[in-house]
C-alpha cells in the first residue's frame, strides 16, 4: 500500500513569498549556519498535518474538504512580524527551534477555517492535533547541533528583528498537499484544492 505524507494548507502568493524573503535576507545572513532555512517555494500556512495517508484517504478527504470549506467566505489576511517557537517571541529563556513569520490581520477568520478543517479531519479518523492552532509561516528550523557561538549569533540576529507588513492577500481556498523528502529538501505538491464559498 502506497502512503503519502500529507497536510492541509493555505498557499501564499508568489509576490508575498518574495517580499518575505527580501525582508529576511539580512537575518538569514547574520544567523549563520545554525538554521536550516526553508525554500521560498515551500512557504505556506499549515492548517492540519495529516502524516501518512492512503490514496483512498486522499479522495475521501478532498471531497469532505470541498464540502466543508464551501461554507466559509473568502477573507483577507496580512503577514508581519518575526518570532520563534518555543514561546513565540525573542529573546526568551528557551532554546529556539522554529523561526516564523506571523499574522498582522485575519487571525480569527483563519482560526475558524482551521477549526473546520480539523473537525472534518478528525471525523474521518485522523488524530486530533494536541496543540492549539498558532498560525504562522515557518522560515527555518534551528539545528539541534547548534554550538554556543552559533546560538549567540542567532540571538544577536533575532534581537529587535521584525518584518514590516509583508503583504495582504485573499484566502479563497485550502489545499491538500503532499510532502516528499528529497536530498535537497522537502518538495510540496498540491493533491487537491477546496475553494471557499462566495
Amino acid at each position: 500500500m502506497t502512503l503519502l505524507r500529507a497536510f492541509v494548507a493555505v498557499q501564499i502568493p508568489q509576490e508575498i513569498k518574495i517580499q518575505i524573503m527580501a525582508q529576511t535576507l539580512e537575518l538569514r545572513q547574520q544567523a549563520g549556519r545554525g538554521v536550516r532555512w526553508g525554500s521560498v517555494e515551500n512557504i505556506h500556512i499549515t492548517l492540519k498535518f495529516l502524516g501518512d495517508i492512503t490514496a483512498k484517504q486522499v479522495d475521501v478527504l478532498s471531497d469532505a474538504l470541498q464540502t466543508r470549506v464551501r461554507t466559509h467566505l473568502p477573507f483577507e489576511i496580512a503577514l508581519a512580524g518575526v518570532g520563534t517557537f518555543p514561546n513565540g517571541t525573542f529573546p526568551n529563556q528557551k532554546r529556539p527551534r522554529i523561526i516564523w513569520v506571523g499574522l498582522a490581520d485575519g487571525e480569527k477568520r483563519l482560526t475558524k477555517l482551521q477549526q473546520a478543517v480539523e473537525a472534518e479531519s478528525v471525523a474521518l479518523g485522523h488524530a486530533p492535533d494536541p496543540k492549539p492552532f498558532s498560525p504562522h509561516l515557518t522560515l527555518g528550523r534551528v539545528r539541534e547541533s547548534l554550538t554556543g557561538q552559533e546560538l549567540l549569533m542567532l540571538q544577536n540576529a533575532l534581537t529587535g528583528r521584525d518584518i514590516r507588513l509583508a503583504g495582504r492577500f485573499l484566502v479563497n481556498a485550502v489545499h491538500l498537499m503532499r510532502s516528499e523528502r528529497k536530498p535537497a529538501g522537502p518538495v510540496y505538491t498540491s493533491l487537491s484544492t477546496a475553494a471557499l464559498g462566495g
